[in-house]
């Protein structure tokens, strides 16, 4: 039996992980280690859950904190109690580095062969000021060298980890994110020269997703007189709690086509939201995933008008699937409302006819690679070669 983990149900990371459960559990019996999930019911239909406690819906902070603690370490008794039956233990997503260290060095001294999935090399905010990014770089590096496998989505993260001081490739396998496909989208009206260019900026608000230059940019390309539209949907976390006021001021300023949406969305108000634009906007900076937004929009025919940066750069191919961003200096990962708007500013040239024909090649294209038969088989695989070899 293969043992999942996962400390987030919700959200992308937890269909994630719901999906990854159940394409293994076509091959051999898996139980997952989660919070309850209020969705995915068809994708865990053959896999046992283990529950631990869910903390997004409480608001007092000292509850929270309490909980956070609880279920911090809750998931230890179920790698214990599940010793018995599981030889491997897969990490899906278990929390910040010192969480996962936690975690693999229990596994370890339970006798499990141990695999750990990297969405990120490096995190979105790393929780060391800047005089102690050593420390963490450091402490990352330990956390990645205690797993028995390290799985990445692309093959710049491989690159990311020699740069970080793990040189052994052998220990890494690179297994595409999979595909987030939806029900079938809303149908749209035939498009005129007077519908505007609709833009969805979509996930968790964040500095590095360059949201602040996005918004000026649209605001330019508005004063230009461009039908440009954009929309802005995710939940801030609260450390990006300042980030995302400027952002409300910036948009206060001159409102006209855009809005922004501080909400998580649930699953089922996906297909109108993905149905609604002719794109999505990526401006990534100091990006070290495959992005799994990118891999929503393109699984569903949208094409994205992306930067080059982390794995955006092997899904992203100019004019074929979306557009590129583009900066001034290719050592430079900066992105400047000018290049942002200069991108905007060619999508808008392809018109709707040609922007959906990008959506559909990119969709094409990223079925073959990334449908979730497809990567499901490769994690089983990576898995497998975890396993003691059969005695004579």
């Amino acid at each position: 039996m293969i043992t999942v983990f996962s400390i987030i149900s919700s959200s992308g990371t937890g269909r994630y992980s719901a999906h990854l459960a159940g394409e293994l559990a076509k091959y051999q019996p898996v139980t997952l280690i989660a919070p309850p999930f209020e969705d995915h019911g068809d994708l865990l239909a053959n896999v046992r859950l283990r529950e631990i406690v869910k903390i997004e819906a409480v608001k007092s902070r000292l509850l929270r904190i309490l909980l956070l603690i609880y279920a911090s370490f809750s998931p230890i008794g179920h790698f214990i109690a599940l010793r018995r039956d599981s030889d491997r233990l897969y990490f899906a997503n278990a929390g910040h580095w010192p969480q996962i260290g936690v975690y693999l060095l229990v596994a370890k001294l339970c006798g499990y062969k141990t695999a750990l999935l990297i969405h990120d090399v490096m995190p979105h905010r790393m929780l060391f000021p800047a005089a102690l990014r050593g420390i963490e770089r450091a402490g990352l590096r330990m956390v990645y060298s205690l797993a028995d496998k390290l799985v990445v989505h692309h093959a710049g993260a491989v690159a990311d980890l020699a740069a970080l001081g793990l040189k052994r490739q052998d220990r890494i396998a690179v297994i595409p994110h999979g595909l987030f496909d939806l029900p079938a989208l809303p149908a749209r009206p035939p498009a005129d020269k007077s519908d505007g260019l609709r833009l969805l900026l979509f996930g968790q608000i964040r500095a590095n997703k360059n949201i602040l230059p996005s918004i000026a940019a649209v605001q330019a390309l508005r004063a230009e007189g461009q039908n440009v539209v954009l929309r802005i949907c995710g939940k801030a976390s609260a450390r990006e709690a300042a980030y995302l006021e400027a952002c409300r001021a910036a948009i206060a300023a001159r409102p006209e086509g855009i809005t922004l949406e501080d909400a998580f969305v649930a699953e089922r108000d996906l297909p109108v939201l993905v149905g609604w634009c002719d794109a999505f906007l990526l401006p990534y900076g100091e990006f070290y995933s495959q992005s799994g937004v990118a891999t929503l929009a393109l699984a569903n025919g949208k094409p994205i008008i992306a930067s080059k940066s982390g794995g955006l750069a092997e899904l992203l191919s100019d004019g074929e699937n979306g557009v590129e961003i583009k900066t001034a200096d290719s050592r430079d990962p900066t992105i400047s409302e000018a290049a942002i708007a200069d991108a905007i500013r060619r999508a808008y040239a392809i018109g709707h006819a040609g922007l959906a024909a990008c959506g559909e090649r990119g969709r094409a294209r990223l079925t073959a690679s990334s449908a979730w038969p497809v990567v499901g088989r490769l994690h089983a695989a990576m898995l497998d070669s975890l396993r003691a070899p059969a005695r004579p």
